[in-house]
């Protein structure tokens, strides 16, 4: 029971990584093309995202686990809605794309922070490489919220 809980969570953060990575390269596309810095930083964490993936997935595979699916979750299409509308009511808009890559990151983290509460039931290396992931999310966190402070400024 144990072992399936355990990979059950894996694969759900497997699932929220390839949503962060679609969510990303969404706001990619959605961004204006003189925004080099952001699209620089989205193109990033859409990477991070699918090394991420691919460190999780050989957990699964390790446990005679399928990988997550390439994709898109619920919870991908409903952010992914969520981002189109805001970028059509204000097209392009900077602070909406920042804001929306923060909201997605804060699932994400709480998410990790969830998986960490049991970690009785992850072996260390699993355990560190979680950790490893949530000190990554939570520094481009701190970023965007710098980046949307600074936009709130203008």
């Amino acid at each position: 029971m144990e072992k399936v809980k355990n990979l059950r969570t894996l694969v759900s953060l497997s699932e929220l990584l390839i949503d962060r990575n679609q969510g990303y390269l969404k706001c990619i596309d959605d961004a204006d093309t003189a925004d080099v810095d952001l699209i620089r930083f989205f193109k990033e964490m859409a990477d991070q995202s699918m090394r991420f993936k691919v460190e999780l997935d050989a957990f699964l595979i390790k446990y005679s686990e399928e990988p997550a699916e390439f994709e898109n979750s619920w919870l991908a299409k409903m952010h992914q809605a969520w981002i189109d509308i805001k970028t059509s009511l204000v097209k392009r808009d900077r602070k909406a794309l920042i804001e929306s890559c923060n909201f997605g990151d804060d699932v994400i983290i709480g998410a990790y922070e969830q998986a960490l509460e049991n970690t009785e039931f992850f072996d260390a290396k699993i355990q560190e490489t979680l950790r490893s992931h949530l000190v990554e999310f939570k520094k481009a966190n701190a970023l965007l919220e710098k980046l949307e402070n600074l936009e709130e400024a203008k």
